[in-house]
This record gives structure tokens, sequence and C-alpha cells, in this order.
């Protein structure tokens, strides 16, 4: 038999003249996400994961930290977002296989330190931390700065004309930290 376009996991009927079966057992084909929400939220906040073949699925994880999951049903899969979140896709793991969702869910921004500590407007700034994949400001103070988002945990900025001394902030899908 050949699989149809079309199929879900799920048990293998069979129809003849001399009636029907179906196996108590499934069939598994390859689980996919399709979507979920929110894209970003605290740990301990419950994220709704959307697709399909999501039956028996056997893990749960936000670019690779282990979460809590109940899986509703075959297209629905309620998780738990873990403690130390980092910004990446969200996989489900199931009999047939493992899938990643193509959005990433975001964690909180957090800077652990920027070098140097001080400068003139215009000096390079580099701003470390965690999830800053996304970033969408910098603020010296209350002044908007120019910056690059080289990876998830650097940023490369120029101190804004105008900056006085102050905090730095980083707005990001995941929100903020200053």
């Amino acid at each position: 038999a050949t699989v149809p376009v079309g199929a879900t996991t799920g048990p293998i009927s069979v129809t003849t003249t001399n009636g029907a079966f179906t196996n108590v057992n499934n069939f598994y084909l390859p689980p996919n996400i399709t979507s979920f929400t929110p894209t970003n939220s605290a740990p301990g906040a419950a994220v709704k994961i959307t697709g399909v073949n999501f039956t028996d699925a056997s893990g749960v994880s936000f670019n690779g930290k282990t979460a809590g999951f109940t899986v509703t049903n075959n297209t629905t899969i309620g998780a738990i977002v873990p403690n130390g979140v980092v910004t990446g896709p969200i996989s489900v793991s199931t009999p047939a296989g493992t899938t990643n969702s193509s959005g990433l869910f975001y964690g909180l921004p957090g800077i652990t330190g920027f070098s140097p500590s001080h400068g003139l407007p215009g000096t390079n700034v580099v701003i470390t931390g965690t999830n800053f994949l996304g970033a969408t400001q910098v603020k010296f103070g209350t002044n908007t700065a120019s910056f690059t988002v080289t990876n998830n945990t650097t940023i490369g900025v120029l101190d804004p004309s105008g900056a006085k001394t102050g905090p730095i902030t980083v707005v990001a899908p995941g929100g903020t930290n200053t």
C-alpha cells in the first residue's frame, strides 16, 4: 500500500467484500509544527503548539531545553516554557522522528556585560548577554543607538550622540532588559 497524500498518524483500516478491520496500533507519519503561540514568554508559561502527527510525542524542547508537555490530540500540544530558555526553534519528537519549528521562540534578553564601560559618543561598544536575536532597539539612557546583532549573545553598538552616563537597554521580541 502507498501512504496517501494527507494521511495522518493513526491506525490502518482494511476493507474487503467480507468486512472491515482496523488495527489497534498506530502508523506514524513524521510530525510537523505549523505554528505556536505565544512566540515569547517567561519560564513557566504555557505555549500552544499546533501542527500534525503529534500522537505519542515523546519530547518537546525549546532550543534544546527540555520542556514539560501534554499532547492534547494529533494536532495540538501544550508545553511549558523551561527555565533558562534561549531564543531558538521549538522541537517535537515522535515515534516517526523529530521536527523543528520554522519560527523562533524568543527568550527574555539578558545583559551580562558591555565593553568598554565608558567612552564618548561614537565609541564602539560590545554588549554581551543572551536572547538578542531579533532585537529592535538599543538605548543608552533615553538615546536610541545604531546597532548590529552579531549573534544571539552579542550586539555591536555605537554610543549615540547626546548620550549621558546611565543604563543600557536592549529591546527584543522576548521583552526588554536594562
